[in-house]
């Protein structure tokens, strides 16, 4: 299963064609099938995605009794080992379906199943025996689960739209608000509207009749705290291999054909190596090519391609031609969402969807090896401090201010301007949410917004921060795979591959794997100003010499000139003075400011106004 939904109505029974309504909106996740149960005022419904040859057609699965019923979307990586765990339990199956794994399981262990799995997955099961309903969310949030509660009904879903389809109130919350104004998503348990929840990864919550209960089965953050760190960096490295190898062979796993995603980076190339040294013919990658030079990394993944003698699919993208296909793009995430790279991420599902059904990706090796730039911020903060101050004010800074942008210098004056506004914090935590705030920073969100709009969630963050001992990488990288996975990087590849109706698997997000990297000590990861330094070195074998020591990019799209050019008219109309003003939620004068010091060439505002730009198009969609 690749899509679920399910209903409590509070005051009325509910009819099939109304939730067989809102099972097809999620058709594009789920296009091999579908099956639907009501029972008076309860529902639950499922789209299916065929990755294995399933012999069963009557899904939902039941218990034996017929008490127990469960939809649920993902993968489970461990099914042979439960399901000989369960038999020898004295549980009988019938099928070869994981499904029924799950359903006896729960029978057997109640939620505490949910912790023995290794995948990921959302879950909900209806218990009949106490009219309620058990929903599970994955460790990391790969797969998505959002819940609606109010007066009237209780509804889950795979997506927001199947919930934003029963007309329920589209209050604003604040707090999301100023989430996605800074960090350019929403991370769980919010979402843009008031009583709608993302249910957090590692969480599960039973809902019984007008109580609704929530509980943590699995903390990484507990596991940091009480695990052993692992001193030989030689016995770092032949763990570290044992396990990423194992975790690519469990994700291999399908009835269907299986691809991966290349970028060319080091993370899809470690992970391609590997499977072409498992799999016992040419595996089938997927790459984005740019017609702009300065965007185009195509050459990278054309070397790891060669190197492991793949079957290499690239498709070249006209940034111009994907304006085309923008707002689909922009309005399928339901909600604000403004990460420009969802563009190429759809073309590549797109492009993968035509050859295969499942796709292995490199998605966060990052925040768990400390690969990002942003983790070098340190770094370049302590060598720009033993720079007397009087000339970095006086002189350094003063200049780089000065500096005209142009596209080609910047994302280097970016990068410089955040090297200097780091040495101001006064703190670990401080730095780090800088590195966060993405689009606008707290003082820049408070002249943009309304006063009653402005919200401080500073505070809110560094309670995650905080969460675990141990350096400011440790809990830099911890907050990463906490916050920006579950309600950026993850948000993002699932619903573009699942648009695309391909499912995604990600072999560095293996419980076994993200554990094993907090007991990897820090210097390991970053040494000095090399990233994934342990990674490297573990992998040099199967990474093109070439490559290993190449700048990291990542996807680059042109939205900057996209807003002074095509899309410089929406732009205009979208923050027009009568449209901003009946809104009541921003400043028109500062809007108006900043827009004209991006059209003026005064200042480089793409972060900022690609945000702002996003949240309009959603806004007018839903109020306007």
């Amino acid at each position: 299963m690749s899509g679920i939904i399910g209903m409590i109505a509070k005051n009325k029974q509910i009819k099939e064609k109304e939730i067989f309504k809102l099972n097809r909106l999620m058709i594009h996740r789920g296009p091999d099938g579908e099956s639907i149960y009501v029972n008076k005022n309860v529902a639950i419904a499922y789209r299916k995605l065929l990755i294995t040859h399933s012999k069963t057609q009557g899904l939902p699965i039941y218990y034996e009794d017929r008490k127990l019923a469960i939809v649920w979307d993902g993968t489970i990586y461990n099914s042979m080992e439960l399901r000989k765990d369960l038999m020898d339990k004295g549980h009988v199956f019938y099928t070869d379906e994981d499904t029924e794994i799950l359903i006896c399981g729960y029978k057997q262990y109640g939620i505490n199943i949910f912790d023995k799995i290794n995948g990921m997955f959302a879950i909900a099961i209806y218990d009949m025996n106490e009219d309620a309903f058990i929903l599970a969310r994955d460790r990391f949030g790969e797969k998505p689960l959002y819940y609606y509660d109010d007066q009237d009904q209780f509804i889950f879903a795979s997506e927001l739209k199947s919930i934003l389809a029963c007309e329920i109130k589209k209050d604003i919350n604040i707090e999301a608000l100023n989430q996605y104004l800074t960090f350019t998503y929403i991370p769980a348990p919010n979402t843009i509207f008031k009583n709608a929840y993302k249910l957090e990864p590692g969480y599960c919550m039973k809902i019984i009749e007008n109580s609704v209960e929530k509980f943590q089965y699995y903390s990484l953050s507990k596991k940091i705290n009480t695990q052993n760190t692992i001193m030989s960096f030689n016995e770092c490295k032949e763990n570290l291999r044992k396990i990423l190898m194992q975790s690519v062979r469990n994700k291999m796993i399908s009835d269907v054909p299986v691809g991966a995603f290349l970028s060319g980076g080091i993370d899809s190339s470690i992970i391609v190596g590997i499977m072409s040294r498992l799999f016992n013919k040419s595996v089938h990658t997927f790459s984005i090519g740019f017609n702009v030079k300065e965007y185009d990394e195509s050459r990278k993944a054309n070397e790891v391609a060669k190197f492991n003698k793949t079957n290499p699919h690239r498709f070249i993208l006209n940034y111009d031609d994907t304006l085309d296909i923008l707002d689909r793009i922009i309005m399928h995430f339901d909600e604000p969402f403004a990460d420009a790279s969802a563009i190429p991420t759809y073309f590549a599902s797109k492009l993968a969807g035509e050859k295969v059904k499942v796709v292995l990706t490199g998605d966060g090796a990052d925040q768990i090896f400390a690969g990002s730039n942003q983790y070098l911020i340190q770094y370049y903060r302590n060598l720009y401090d033993r720079i007397p101050k009087i000339l970095r004010k006086r002189f350094i800074e003063s200049m780089i201010y000065k500096i005209p942008h142009h596209p080609f210098v910047n994302s280097k004056l970016r990068k410089v301007k955040r090297v200097i506004r780091s040495s101001e914090a006064c703190d670990g935590y401080t730095m780090k949410y800088e590195m966060l705030s993405l689009a606008y920073q707290d003082q820049l969100r408070q002249q943009l917004l309304s006063k009653k709009n402005y919200k401080d969630i500073k505070e809110s963050i560094k309670r995650l921060y905080e969460e675990v001992q141990g350096d400011p990488l440790i809990k830099s990288l911890h907050l990463d795979t906490k916050m920006f996975l579950e309600g950026g990087l993850l948000t993002k590849v699932d619903r573009m591959s699942m648009l695309n109706s391909i499912e995604k698997r990600s072999p560095f997000l293996d419980k076994d794997v993200v554990e094993l990297s907090f007991k990897i000590p820090s210097n390991f990861k970053l040494n000095k100003n090399k990233t994934k330094y342990i990674l490297k070195e573990t992998f040099k074998d199967i990474l093109p010499p070439k490559i290993i020591h190449m700048p990291k990019h990542g996807f680059n799209v042109p939205v900057g000139a996209w807003l002074k050019g095509p899309l410089k008219e929406e732009l205009l109309y979208l923050t027009s003075k009568e449209t901003i003003l009946s809104q009541d939620i921003f400043n028109y004068d500062y809007i108006h400011k900043t827009i004209q010091e991006h059209l003026n060439n005064n200042n480089d505002n793409s972060f900022k106004l690609w945000t702002l730009y996003v949240f309009q198009k959603w806004y007018y969609k839903n109020f306007l």
